[in-house]
């Protein structure tokens, strides 16, 4: 995860070259943002908190797609075979 940037942007890498990968993960990466800059505006959640916070959900959100992936490729070789 990059450090936050001038403005308030944050810069998060969705370690992905595919697109459909990508659009999943920055789906959620942006909803949980924006959750986390509401709370951080109203002073429950400090930046540091909201980076971590953020990380767990990017390693979280890898893992669910990464077994998605396994048992379609699973169910793709089992159909090929």
């Amino acid at each position: 995860m990059a450090p936050a940037c001038p403005h308030g942007i944050l810069a998060i890498s969705l370690a992905t070259k595919d697109l459909a990968v990508a659009r999943r993960r920055g789906a959620e990466m942006t909803m949980m943002s924006e959750e986390i800059a509401i709370q951080i505006k109203e002073g429950r959640l400090s930046r540091a908190d909201a980076t971590t916070l953020l990380k767990a959900v990017a390693r979280k959100h890898v893992k669910k797609l990464d077994s998605i992936a396994r048992v379609d490729l699973s169910r793709w070789r089992y159909r090929h075979a």
